[in-house]
């Protein structure tokens, strides 16, 4: 269901890079800092989202997040595992500068998937 959603995003952020009209609820919205991003209301089912099964569901998610670590030869990446529920624990080592390294790509996987 997920991959339903992640597409249905990436298809609504396209039309609106076509300029096609919006012919669906969800809108593209620019934030204050100049971020866009996309509020949905229902899952692709038109059932309203359910904060407690969302978070049940990210138990069975893992990231591989790149991280580019500049040395004085070349750089160098480290691809890292991490579990869905400690994402926000892993990025914010790196968005508060405690670990060394630049975020390059984050990719998400369900543990039964090869990553």
């Amino acid at each position: 269901m997920a991959d339903k959603i992640d597409e249905k995003i990436i298809n609504i952020f396209a039309r609106h890079k076509k300029q096609y009209p919006d012919l669906c609820d969800e809108k593209i919205v620019r934030c204050e800092n100049g971020y866009y991003y996309v509020c949905l209301k229902k899952d692709d089912h038109d059932h309203y989202f359910n904060s407690e099964k969302i978070l049940q569901q990210r138990k069975h998610w893992y990231y591989i997040v790149k991280v580019m670590i500049e040395t004085n030869d070349n750089p160098i990446i480290h691809n890292y595992k991490v579990a869905g529920d400690k994402i926000n624990e892993f990025l914010a080592l790196y968005l508060t500068n405690q670990r060394e390294g630049i975020i390059v790509e984050i990719d998400k996987y369900g543990y039964d998937e090869p990553a």
